[in-house]
């Protein structure tokens, strides 16, 4: 299965819409299709630049862990 991106028009102005999990472009843009979305492409790498590791921040009891 590949991540597409996808966005939308609303008030002339585009936003980013849901990503949509899909094993081929054409099934992506079929998906998209049935909600008013446009598929961007294919997410393929997420980059991080954060230079510390998470374990070493600091937590509270406000914190929201995933």
């Amino acid at each position: 299965m590949k991540i597409w991106i996808t966005s939308f028009i609303w008030d002339d102005d585009e936003y980013e819409g849901p990503r949509i999990i899909a094993e081929t472009l054409e099934k992506a843009k079929f998906l998209a299709g049935l909600q008013g979305l446009v598929v961007e492409g294919e997410l393929v790498d997420i980059i991080s630049d954060i230079k510390q590791d998470f374990e070493v921040l600091e937590r509270t009891e406000e914190t929201v862990i995933h």
